[in-house]
């Protein structure tokens, strides 16, 4: 724990350090909690996911921002069970309207029958345009022995100051660091979400449904989809959906096994 608390500080203030040296004091406190659910189908079986998480925002006059984040997810096959969870932060620069650039750190660590943890490091750029957002993330990932590059790909489209529709594409490349010829495969996965705040409301509901498939170089290829739904809370921001998701903080990216 003390590790993760120390990770977790550092990325945060080193990140958030342009926004502390520029003199300004006016700060803006914002917030985002996402809890849902998540049904995941592949040829080997399916698994039952909860996940929730949280992120603080504090934002500057002089558009840049610091974010903290936890993210916990649990996934269910009975008998057994696997927890997954993430802490950590991000700073970026933001213009609300033009867009986003920074970068984001996490300590990231898995409990089953074993227990593994390691560091995402990740870049992430998005533009805004009139109702739409463009948006692109480049990353690097590890778990003790296995290690990986992610690059992902979205859109988002306000059909009206409720709804949102949104549409991403990821790609991974994982390698193991042992002996088996399964030691490197590449995933990949689309997926597309709708979101709909309640008018006059700081909560929304979203629903998702998703496809992909791991490739390793090997007959023992696996094909997957998954569905899923949850409540989303918008703290410190009024106004439409498009609004508050260009000043709220940054949305968590998921794994390929939730929403």
């Amino acid at each position: 724990m003390t590790r993760t608390i120390l990770l977790a500080t550092t990325a945060l203030v080193a990140l958030a350090f342009p926004a502390f040296a520029d003199g300004k004091s006016g700060t803006r406190l914002t917030g985002l909690g996402d809890a849902g659910y998540t049904y995941f189908d592949a040829d080997g079986g399916s698994l039952d996911n909860f996940h929730a998480n949280g992120s603080a925002l504090w934002s500057w006059s002089n558009k840049w921002n610091a974010q903290g984040n936890f993210t916990f997810d649990s996934f269910r096959d009975d008998p057994f069970g696997i927890s997954a969870w993430k802490l950590g932060g991000a700073g970026f620069w933001r213009d609300a309207n033009e867009g986003l650039l920074g970068g984001e750190i996490h300590y990231q660590a898995i409990d089953a029958l074993f227990s593994v943890d390691g560091v995402d490091i990740r870049g992430r750029g998005e533009l805004f345009l009139s109702d739409i957002t463009l948006g692109a993330h480049l990353g690097y990932s590890t778990y003790d022995d296995l290690d990986g590059w992610q690059l992902g790909v979205y859109g988002s489209y306000y059909a009206s100051p409720q709804l949102g529709l949104r549409l991403g594409l990821d790609y991974g490349n994982w390698d193991a660091d042992i002996a088996s010829p399964f030691n490197d495969f590449d995933t990949w996965s689309l997926d597309g979400e709708v979101e709909y705040l309640f008018p006059d409301c700081d909560t929304g509901i979203y629903a998702g449904l998703g496809f992909g498939a791991s490739d390793d170089g090997t007959a023992g290829d696996s094909d997957f989809w998954r569905i899923g739904a949850g409540i989303r809370v918008h703290f410190g921001t009024d106004g439409s959906l498009m609004k508050r998701n260009r000043e709220e903080p940054l949305r968590p990216v998921r794994t390929n096994f939730s929403f």
